[in-house]
């Protein structure tokens, strides 16, 4: 039997423990010792599906930024013809809606360790720009990803991902937060940014595009992954990985920033990391020693 008092691992073996303990009690740690890492491999400091009730309820988790508050949204709506007639429902039944306006929330902890920043995004419009970021505690530092949509006629009416890195030491509105410094950027996406395939490019003015409005993609799924050890950054649309570059001049992340642009679709957003390597091995580890020492006393003593 073991107990934890005060921190300090204390230890009672019965008297009468019998000899076919010995394997039993080997197999056990042998197991925990490799099931042990895998307790700790991700720790989730960030997650938000936006099934809140309503806009109030939103709009008071999402109480600091600047600039645009936040809207629930149960259907999505566009702005290029001829999809505003159409009003598809997202797959996670809600979203956030954000316009021109800056939100943020703290961390649930300061992370050094490895991350992935995990989001889905619509935007509602071409040539705009959605980005989240994690920065710092005072929101002046740190890494992001954006989906900037482009043009209807480029990169296939898809827009592409792009890594950013922000550096702002006066940001007071939506236009001074700005977008961060694009450190590399993808391709095609995959995902067509309003939902809908383009079937025909629009005319040199961007009108008279039209669209398969038969084949609804949903949102597009952006991840950025950040490796602490090596400070490389890489970013994925709907799985596939579309850069990837190296920046080391940050490593301690405390809040996540959602920057929307006329207007977009924000949703199921998570943060994990992988922390530091716990104590759960070696506390496992070295009570195992204990016990297995013990249980082969009892046996020699026999």
């Amino acid at each position: 039997m073991k107990k934890f008092v005060s921190s300090k691992l204390s230890i009672n073996v019965n008297n009468n423990l019998p000899e076919k303990l010995l394997p039993a009690t080997s197999a056990f740690c042998l197991v925990t010792l490799l099931l042990a890492p895998q307790l700790d491999a991700q720790l989730t400091v960030f997650s938000d599906n936006m099934d809140y009730v309503d806009t109030a309820a939103l709009q008071s988790a999402y109480s600091n930024g600047f600039d645009a508050t936040p809207t629930l949204a149960t259907q999505l709506t566009f702005s290029p013809t001829p999809l505003s007639g159409f009003t598809p429902t997202p797959a996670s039944g809600s979203s956030m809606s954000l316009g021109n306006g800056v939100r943020y929330r703290d961390l649930s902890q300061t992370v050094t360790g490895d991350w992935t920043l995990s989001f889905l995004v619509l935007s509602t419009s071409y040539s705009r720009g959605q980005s989240i970021f994690l920065l710092n505690a005072s929101g002046t530092e740190g890494y992001g990803v954006g989906y900037q949509t482009a043009l209807v006629n480029q990169f296939g009416g898809e827009g592409f991902v792009s890594i950013r890195k922000f550096d702002n030491n006066s940001a007071t509105n939506w236009s001074s937060f700005g977008n961060g410094t694009q450190l590399a950027s993808g391709g095609n996406s995959g995902n067509p940014v309003t939902g809908y395939e383009v079937t025909n490019a629009p005319d040199n003015n961007q009108n008279n595009a039209t669209y398969d409005t038969a084949n609804w993609q949903d949102m597009l799924e952006v991840t950025l992954t950040w490796d602490s050890s090596s400070g490389a950054l890489t970013a994925f649309a709907d799985g596939v990985e579309q850069t990837t570059i190296t920046d080391t001049d940050f490593n301690s992340f405390s809040r996540i920033y959602i920057r929307g642009n006329t207007s977009a679709y924000f949703d199921s957003i998570s943060v994990t990391t992988v922390p530091e390597p716990s104590t759960t091995a070696l506390i496992v580890g070295i009570s195992c020693i204990g016990l297995l020492g013990l249980v082969n006393w009892k046996k020699r003593r026999g």
